[in-house]
């Protein structure tokens, strides 16, 4: 399921006790943030599953996908326009900070999740083209990035630390990875058993 932005910008305004709820300023954040992360991508090192003579890849599954953000220098200009002010010391902290933290995240494809096709035989070896969806990103904190948005925006405080926690819960649970098939590429043994593959140009939905 595609991230949207307005559920963001809700677990945003709760957080921050707002009375006017998802304000505009809010949900333009919010939005900056999801766009920052649809513009990224990730790679994998290892692909892991084993592949049949002439098979389909069974048990594909890859772990510790590395993310990065190419559109993280633009966040600080994008949450400037949503409070309509300045890229202000206080907005750099925030938007680096983000930036920083999803980046510390890794993207994970259970078991299952990765597909595709090898062209392996019994007595030679072949190439296996694959794709992969339903990726997470995992390790993201909400302390953590409390403690990264804490000094520029003045201190923790019990706000910071709930906008923190939901933001993290929000990238962890609804950014979802995929790889278009034949991104992920590799080999299979002759006579079929595990494969080698690597991941590249995965992205967020």
């Amino acid at each position: 399921m595609p991230m949207v932005e307005s559920d963001l910008a809700d677990k945003i305004a709760k957080a921050l006790n707002s009375k006017d709820g998802a304000t505009p300023e809010i949900t333009n954040t919010a939005k900056a943030f999801v766009a920052v992360v649809k513009g990224g991508i990730f790679m994998h090192a290892l692909v892991n599953g084993t592949a049949p003579p002439g098979g389909p890849l069974q048990a594909g599954a890859a772990e510790g996908g590395v993310i990065l953000l190419p559109l993280a220098a633009t966040l600080p200009v994008q949450i400037a326009a949503a409070l309509k002010g300045p890229p202000t010391p206080q907005i750099m902290g925030l938007a680096m900070g983000f930036a920083t933290h999803i980046q510390t995240g890794l993207v994970s494809f259970a078991s299952g999740n990765i597909m595709g096709a090898c062209t392996n035989t019994a007595l030679t070896p072949g190439p296996v083209l694959a794709g992969g969806q339903n990726g997470q990103i995992k390790g993201l904190s909400g302390s953590a990035l409390s403690s990264l948005w804490s000094a520029p925006l003045g201190g923790k405080s019990k706000e910071i630390d709930e906008m923190a926690k939901v933001v993290a819960e929000y990238f962890s649970k609804e950014a979802m990875g995929s790889y278009v098939m034949g991104t992920m590429t590799g080999g299979a043994p002759p006579g079929g058993g595990p494969v080698v593959a690597v991941g590249a140009g995965g992205t967020f939905s």
